[in-house]
Order: structure tokens, then C-alpha cells, then sequence
């Protein structure tokens, strides 16, 4: 930067003490402040992009149907067009679950990565399945209001004032050991 010094007067008489500089083209705070404000911005708005670069191509998501099992963990599965071909089945998905899906016909959701073996990782539910099985050491159910366990003309049903009703064509009751009915009145016929 060319410096050119200007002699102020001061009352009518030149003093060098008091000569000022003054400089072309000069950079005000304002600039430099948003010279470091600008830099770490583009910095941010670059990373995700960066970042975004680094990560590896997700696989695809392709629907099949299962046809059978080859081995432990391995199907045959077929596209829609019919084309079949051999898929692993990820460790997390239930063998249960996989066999009823094929009985119902339910389509499968496969990964289909670039390289490899297509991966089998879930099960598409269309329609609601035909069984329905809950395995545990306990299982509870709570309603409200009302609980109603039916099938055809049989049903259980439990309200929550302490009613329960039981209605069937023909129902049985067997204990091996005693059975005890209590009520304060019990009303037959």
C-alpha cells in the first residue's frame, strides 16, 4: 500500500508533528470481522457435503417373495416377474415369523446391496396375517373398559364393572382336581 503523508495546519501554522498518514484502499474492522465470520461458515456449509461423500451407498430396497428355505439362514425368494434366486436372512429377522409370511404369501423386504448377497431384513405386512402367536412366560392383556375374546358364535367377554360373560353352543369345564363354584346365588336353567 502507497503511504502519502499530509501536513495538517493547525491555526495557520504547518507542524510535522501533526502530520497524518493516510493510506489508499484501506480495510476497515468491519471487513476483517467478516473475513473471520465468512471463513468458518463456508467451512460448515462444505462439511456436510464432505461428509455426505464419505459415506458409502445404501443398498436397495427391493420386495420378493419367499419360496423356501436352502439352508440355516438362506431362502429362495423370487420377484415379482417370477426370476428366483438366493438371499441370506439377517440374524435379527424370525425364522417364526418368515415361515408364516411365506404361508400367507406376505412379501419380504430384501437389501439388495451393490456387491454380494441380497440381504432378507424384514417382512412387508399387506394384509393381516392368518395366525397370530405370542409366546412368553406371561402375557397380559388390559382393557379399560371391556375385554372381548371371540371366535364364530363363541365368546369371553370382561368388563370392568366385574362382569364376566361366557357364551358358546356347548361349553365344558374339567378340572383334575376340585372345582369350586362360589356365588351368593347360583341360578341353573
Amino acid at each position: 500500500m502507497a503511504e502519502r503523508p499530509i501536513t495538517a495546519l493547525s491555526g495557520g501554522l504547518a507542524t510535522e508533528a501533526a502530520a497524518l498518514t493516510i493510506v489508499k484502499n484501506p480495510v476497515s474492522a468491519l471487513d476483517q470481522l467478516l473475513e473471520q465470520v465468512d471463513s468458518p461458515v463456508a467451512d460448515t456449509e462444505a462439511a456436510p457435503a464432505a461428509r455426505a461423500a464419505q459415506l458409502p451407498e445404501p443398498p436397495r430396497l427391493v420386495l420378493v417373495r419367499g419360496l423356501r428355505w436352502i439352508a440355516e439362514q438362506r431362502l429362495e425368494v423370487a420377484f415379482r416377474t417370477g426370476d428366483s434366486f438366493s438371499a441370506e436372512v439377517a440374524p435379527e429377522v424370525d425364522r417364526e415369523l418368515l415361515n408364516q409370511a411365506m404361508l400367507d404369501g406376505q412379501m419380504l423386504l430384501s437389501e439388495w446391496p451393490e456387491h454380494g448377497m441380497p440381504l432378507v431384513v424384514g417382512v412387508v405386512h399387506s394384509k393381516p396375517p392368518s395366525k397370530v402367536r405370542f409366546a412368553a412366560e406371561e402375557i397380559e392383556l388390559d382393557a379399560s373398559r371391556e375385554l372381548l375374546l371371540r371366535s364364530g358364535s363363541a365368546a369371553l367377554r370382561l368388563r370392568a364393572t366385574g362382569e364376566v360373560e361366557l357364551v358358546g353352543s356347548r361349553i365344558s369345564a374339567v378340572s383334575r382336581g376340585v372345582m369350586r363354584l362360589i356365588g351368593r346365588l347360583l341360578r341353573l336353567n
